[in-house]
C-alpha cells in the first residue's frame, strides 16, 4: 500500500514538472522574452524552481524514531552521529528502510 502512495506521488511531481518545463517553454518563444519585466520575473522563478543548484553533501538529513525527529544535521554529521557509513546513510534514505536500531532516514523538506 505504501509503495503505491509513493508511485503515485512521483507521478503527480512528475506532472507538475512538466507542467513548469512546458511554461518556461512557451516563456522562451515570446517575442518578449528578454525585455518585459513580468516574463523576466517568472522565467527566473520556473529556473530556480526546476533547477535547484544546491550541493548535495549539505542538504539537511532527519533521523527518525519513534515517529519522532531525534538528530538532524548533514550528511557527514549524522554518520558520525549514528556510526554508519555514507553509503549506508544514503541506501537508507533512497529506500526508507529502518537501520539496526529502529531508525529512519530522510531528507528535510524545505
Amino acid at each position: 500500500m505504501q509503495q503505491h502512495q509513493k508511485n503515485i506521488e512521483k507521478k503527480l511531481r512528475r506532472k507538475v514538472r512538466l507542467e513548469k518545463l512546458y511554461r518556461l517553454e512557451q516563456l522562451s518563444k515570446r517575442a518578449d522574452f528578454d525585455t518585459n519585466p513580468a516574463v523576466i520575473i517568472e522565467r527566473d522563478a520556473l529556473r530556480k524552481e526546476l533547477w535547484r543548484a544546491e550541493n548535495p553533501n549539505n542538504r539537511i538529513v532527519e533521523v527518525i524514531y519513534k515517529g519522532e525527529v531525534i538528530y538532524e544535521g548533514t550528511k557527514i554529521n549524522i554518520c558520525n552521529k549514528c556510526k554508519k557509513t555514507r553509503g549506508n546513510i544514503n541506501s537508507l534514505i533512497r529506500t526508507g528502510g529502518r537501520d539496526d536500531h529502529g531508525r529512519t532516514y530522510r531528507f528535510k523538506e524545505s
